[in-house]
C-alpha cells in the first residue's frame, strides 16, 4: 500500500509503504523530512483519464472543489480501503443536468445534419485498426493498474495460474503437441505383417494401404501428441473385417503388429557376434583338400561349425500380436523410413555423449551372419540352410593331374596357380548338399603351343544317403583369340569328374 503524505510546503506526495520512517526531499521546495508510519487523512490518491498510470495524490479540499467544479467523473478511481474504487462507490457526486430540450421540433433532412447525442461525440469512418490499437493500449493500462494495485491473494493466483496451466495442457492434447512433435520431428511408425495368403486393405491413422500376402507395410510418419492407442483394421477383398488391433502409438516409438499372433520371430543379440569365433583351421583344411583332389568332407565340419556360432546369437523365440522398440530393434525386420525422416536423421546432431546400449534384433526371416569370412544364411526354425564359404589356396596345384591330360591328348599342358574359391552350400529336397561355385579360379591351359585362358569351376555334391560320399567336377572353359582378325576363335572345354564310386572321368574338346 502507498503512503500518503504532505510537506510543509503543502505539496502532496506518495512512496511505497516499506519506505516508512525514511527521509524524504520536496521536489517542489527543496525541504528535508521523515516519511510517516502512515498516511496524512488529507490526501486523496486519485485516477482520471490524462493522471499517471500509479494515480495522483491530491490535497482533500482541492480534490472536494474538484468535485463540485465537475472536473472528475463517477467512475473515476479512488484508493479506499486498501484497493481502487470508482469515486461513486465512496463519495456522493454532484447529479448532472440534462439538457433542456428546444421547445421547436429540429428535423434533419440527412442523417449527417442529426446532432451528436449527448456524451457522445460525432465519429466520423470508424478504422479498424483503430479500434484494434485502442483497445490494446486500455489493456496494457489496465494491466499495468492491476499489477500497481496488487488486489490479487495467494488464493486467486493459485487459481489462476491452475487455469492457465490448464489451458495450456488443454491445448497441447487438441493439436498444440502434434504441432510440437512434428516441429521436433518425433514420428512413430508402424510395420504390419500380414500373416494370411490373402490381399487386405489396412486403415490406421487415417490413412490406408494394401497389404499383399504374406507381405507387410509400413505406416510411416505417424505425429501424436502424447502416447495414444490408435485402431487398426484389416478388412478383406469382400469387405469383411478380418482383424482390428489396437496399437500404441507414441513420438519415437516403432511398432511391428502381427494380427492374429500367427507369426513367430527369433531374437538375436547381434552385440554378441564380434565374441563369437570361427574355427580358421577348417577353413585351410578345406583348401587343402580342394588342391589334392579330394573329397572335401571339412564341409560338414564348417557347416556344423556355423551353425553353433549362429546359436550363440540366438536368445530366444517369441510369438505375440504387439512388439514395440522398446524392447526390440526392428533392423532387420524391413523398416523402410521416409526420405523426409531420414534428412531430418543426417541432419540432427546427435548430443548424447554415449549411446543407448543395442537391443535385440526381432528378425522373422532368415538372418545373414558372418564368422571369420564365412557367411550363414541362419533361420532358427529350419536345420538346413545356406552357407558362403571361402577356401582360399595359396599352395600352386592343378585340378586334374598333369599325366592324365598328357595321356589323353599330347601337347597339352596345365599351368598350376593358386586362388580363391567361393561357393554356397545348399540342400536339395532330397537331403543332399550341393555347391554351386559362385567364384572361379582363373588358368591358362597350352595345346600344340597354343595358349588358352579360362576359368576353372568346382562343383561337389554330397550322396543323399550318406553325408561323407562325395561326387565331385572340375570344368574348365577357355578361349583362344587368334592375332588374325580373320580366323575364328578357338575354344577349349576340359571336364573331369570324380564320381560316387570312386571312378574318374576326364574329356577334353
Amino acid at each position: 500500500m502507498p503512503i500518503l503524505f504532505k510537506c510543509e510546503c503543502g505539496a502532496p506526495g506518495m512512496v511505497p509503504d516499506e519506505y516508512a520512517g525514511k527521509e524524504y526531499t520536496c521536489r517542489t521546495c527543496g525541504h528535508s523530512g521523515v516519511i510517516p508510519e502512515v498516511s496524512a487523512e488529507d490526501c486523496v490518491l486519485v485516477y482520471h483519464s490524462g493522471f499517471p498510470n500509479e494515480g495522483m495524490v491530491l490535497d482533500r479540499q482541492e480534490f472536494w472543489n474538484g468535485i463540485a467544479a465537475g472536473q472528475y467523473l463517477p467512475n473515476d478511481l479512488v484508493f479506499h480501503e486498501g484497493a481502487w474504487k470508482p469515486l461513486r462507490m465512496v463519495y456522493e457526486m454532484p447529479v448532472q443536468e440534462m439538457p433542456q430540450e428546444s421547445s421547436e421540433p429540429d428535423i434533419a433532412l440527412q442523417l449527417s445534419d442529426l446532432p451528436p447525442m449527448p456524451g457522445f461525440e460525432k465519429q466520423g469512418t470508424i478504422h479498424p485498426m483503430r479500434i484494434i490499437s485502442d483497445y490494446m493500449r486500455n489493456f496494457v493500462e489496465w494491466t499495468k493498474r492491476k499489477r500497481s494495485t496488487k488486489h490479487k491473494t495467494a488464493r486467486q493466483k493459485t487459481v489462476y495460474y491452475l487455469l492457465v496451466l490448464f489451458i495450456l495442457v488443454l491445448g497441447y492434447f487438441c493439436g498444440l503437441g502434434k504441432v510440437i512433435n512434428f516441429i521436433r520431428w518425433r514420428p512413430a511408425y508402424v510395420i504390419v505383417v500380414n500373416p494370411d495368403n490373402e490381399t487386405y486393405t489396412a486403415k490406421l491413422a487415417g490413412r490406408e494401404m494394401e497389404l499383399m500376402p504374406n507381405g507387410r507395410i509400413v505406416f510411416q510418419d505417424i505425429f501424436v501428441s502424447i502416447a495414444t492407442n490408435k485402431t487398426l483394421k484389416l478388412y478383406k477383398s469382400s469387405g469383411d473385417l478380418a482383424y482390428s488391433v489396437k496399437v500404441p502409438v507414441y513420438p519415437l516409438l516403432d511398432v511391428m503388429v502381427s494380427p492374429g499372433d500367427k507369426l513367430s520371430f527369433d531374437v538375436f543379440s547381434l552385440e554378441k557376434q564380434k565374441e563369437v569365433k570361427f574355427n580358421g583351421k577348417l577353413l585351410q583344411d578345406l583348401a587343402s583338400e580342394i588342391a589334392q583332389n579330394k573329397a572335401p568332407n571339412t564341409l560338414l565340419k564348417i557347416e556344423n561349425e556355423l551353425r553353433e556360432c549362429a546359436k550363440k546369437l540366438h536368445s530366444d523365440t517369441v510369438r505375440g500380436q504387439i512388439f514395440t522398440s522398446e524392447a526390440y530393434s526392428f533392423t532387420h525386420c524391413g523398416m523402410a523410413r521416409s526420405m523426409d525422416y531420414m534428412e531430418k536423421m543426417r541432419n540432427k546432431k546427435q548430443t548424447q555423449e554415449t549411446p543407448p546400449p543395442p537391443k535385440p534384433e526381432l528378425v522373422n526371416t532368415t538372418l545373414s551372419l558372418t564368422f571369420g569370412g564365412c557367411r550363414i544364411n541362419y533361420n532358427a526354425d529350419v536345420k538346413k540352410s545356406t552357407y558362403n564359404i571361402v577356401a582360399d589356396i595359396r599352395k600352386p596345384f592343378l585340378p586334374v593331374k598333369a599325366e592324365d591330360l598328357t595321356k589323353q591328348k599330347k601337347g597339352l599342358v596345365a599351368s598350376p596357380f593358386t586362388g580363391r574359391i567361393t561357393f554356397d552350400i545348399s540342400h536339395d529336397p532330397k537331403g543332399a548338399r550341393k555347391i554351386t561355385a559362385t567364384s572361379a579360379l582363373t588358368g591358362k591351359m597350352t595345346v600344340n603351343k597354343i595358349d588358352f585362358n579360362g576359368q576353372w569351376r568346382y562343383l561337389p555334391v554330397s550322396k543323399p544317403d550318406s553325408a561323407s560320399t562325395w561326387q565331385w567336377t572340375w570344368n574348365y572353359d577357355g578361349m583362344h583369340t587368334p592375332k588374325n582378325k580373320k580366323a575364328k576363335p578357338q575354344y577349349l572345354k576340359i571336364n573331369f569328374t570324380h564320381g560316387f564310386d570312386g571312378k574318374e572321368t576326364l574329356t577334353v574338346k
